[in-house]
C-alpha cells in the first residue's frame, strides 16, 4: 500500500508540474496584436520560429481532453471514498470496506486508514488544478483566438465594396479554413467545426460529462436515485444538442444529437430492463437496446456518407436541387433563402467586374513571369 501511495502521490505531482508549465507556455505564446503592435509574433510566424513549442502546446493539450475525464472521475472517487476505489485498498490489504452476507458492499470508510487523508488532499488539489482550470483555460484559449468579424465590432465585418455587413458563419468558416494565423494555431482543434456562437461547444461537452460522473460515484449503493438523476442530467444534454445546433455542417448535428439521443434510451431501457431493480423485468428492454444503437449506428455512417461532396453531388443530381450563393454575405442555400436577398447590382459586380478585373491581373502577371 505504501508503494502504491507513492506511486500515486508522485503521478499527482508530475501531471499538476506538466500542466503548470503548459499554462504557462499558453501565456508567453500568445499574440496580443493591441498590447505588442508591430512586434507581435503571430501564430503563422511562431509555428517557424518555434516549432517544437507550438507542437508542445497542440500534443499535450489534445492528451489533456483525453485524460481529462478518467483522471476527474478518479480524483472525485478518491475525494468520497467510493466502494470502486476503496476496493483497490482492500485488495492490497486495507479493510475499508464492510460486506453483507450476499458479498456485496455495504459500506466503505476510506479515513479508517491514516494516509487516506493525504490522497484526498492530493486529490482536491488536482480537482481545482485540473477539473477546473482545464474546462476555464480551454475557454480563455478559444475566446482569445477564434476569429471575430474585425476588432471594432466582433459581429461586423467591411466587405471588399466596403460595406459594413454582418459577420456569418460562412465568413468564420472561410476564416477558420484560410487564414494563415488561424490554420497554425495550436488550438484550431477547440473551436473548428463549430458556429461562431457555440465556439466553446467542446469545453461544455467536456463538463458535461464530469457533470454525469457524479451521481453515478455518490449515489452508487441507490440504483434507483442514480439512474433517475444520470437520467435527467442527459435528457438535459440531449435538449441541448437540439437547442444548440452547435455544428457549421448540418449533418454534424444530425449526427450528434442521434448519439445524445441514443444514451438517453440505452440508460432508459437499461433501467426498466433491470433484474435488480424490477423483479418482473422482461429480456425485451435488452432488444430494445441493441435496436437503438444499430439504428444509432445506420444514422451515423448515413450522415457520414451525405458529408462526402460525391454524396452530395449525386443526391442534387436525383432530387434536382440547386445551390445558390450570396456574394455579399457570403452565405449559401437553397433559393427561396438566398435569391430573394440578393442585391443585384453588387452581386453583378461580384460576378462579372471582379472575375473579369482578376482574370487581366492573373495573364498579365503570367506574361511577366
Amino acid at each position: 500500500p505504501l508503494v502504491i501511495y507513492i506511486a500515486i502521490g508522485l503521478v499527482a505531482v508530475v501531471l499538476l508540474v506538466t500542466f503548470l508549465v503548459f499554462m504557462c507556455k499558453t501565456s508567453s505564446s500568445q499574440p496580443d496584436a493591441i498590447r505588442e503592435g508591430h512586434e507581435v509574433s503571430m501564430w503563422s510566424e511562431q509555428a517557424e520560429s518555434r516549432k517544437k513549442t507550438m507542437k508542445f502546446l497542440r500534443l499535450f493539450l489534445q492528451g489533456c481532453l483525453a485524460a481529462y475525464l478518467p483522471v476527474s472521475r478518479s480524483v472525485f472517487q478518491i475525494l468520497v471514498c467510493e466502494r470502486t476505489m476503496a476496493k483497490v485498498f482492500t485488495d492490497l490489504g486495507l479493510s475499508l470496506c464492510t460486506y453483507n452476507p450476499d458479498g456485496t458492499v455495504d459500506s466503505c470508510k476510506c479515513n479508517d486508514w491514516e494516509p487516506y487523508l493525504y490522497l484526498q488532499i492530493a486529490a482536491g488539489i488536482l480537482l481545482l488544478g485540473f477539473t477546473i482550470a482545464l474546462p476555464v483555460r480551454c475557454y480563455t484559449l478559444i475566446k482569445k483566438n477564434k476569429p471575430v468579424g474585425s476588432r471594432e465590432d466582433p459581429d461586423f465585418r467591411y466587405d471588399e465594396d466596403g460595406h459594413k455587413v454582418p459577420y456569418t458563419d460562412d465568413m468564420y468558416n472561410m476564416d477558420l479554413n484560410t487564414r494563415p494565423d488561424q490554420l497554425k494555431c495550436p488550438y484550431l482543434f477547440l473551436y473548428k467545426g463549430y458556429e461562431r456562437r457555440w465556439a466553446y461547444y467542446k469545453v461544455l461537452v467536456m463538463v458535461l460529462k464530469f457533470c454525469v460522473c457524479i451521481p453515478v460515484i455518490i449515489f452508487w449503493d441507490n440504483i434507483v436515485i442514480q439512474t433517475t438523476v444520470t437520467l435527467l442530467l442527459l435528457a438535459l444534454f440531449s435538449a441541448a444538442s437540439f437547442y444548440t445546433s452547435p455544428f457549421i455542417d448540418s449533418n454534424a448535428d444530425r449526427m450528434d444529437q442521434s448519439a445524445r439521443v441514443t444514451a438517453v434510451c440505452v440508460l432508459l431501457f437499461g433501467f426498466i430492463g433491470s433484474k435488480d431493480v424490477w423483479e418482473s423485468a422482461s429480456g425485451f428492454w435488452g432488444v430494445m437496446i441493441h435496436v437503438v444503437n444499430f439504428t444509432n449506428v445506420a444514422i451515423l455512417i448515413l450522415f457520414t456518407a451525405l458529408g462526402a461532396k460525391c454524396c452530395r453531388r449525386c443526391m442534387q443530381d436525383r432530387l434536382g436541387t440547386y445551390n445558390f450563393h450570396d456574394t455579399c454575405l457570403n452565405v449559401r442555400g437553397p433559393a427561396h433563402d438566398i435569391v430573394p436577398k440578393w442585391q443585384i447590382e453588387r452581386e453583378v459586380k461580384h460576378r462579372v467586374w471582379h472575375a473579369f478585373w482578376t482574370s487581366v491581373i492573373m495573364n498579365k502577371m503570367d506574361e511577366a513571369v
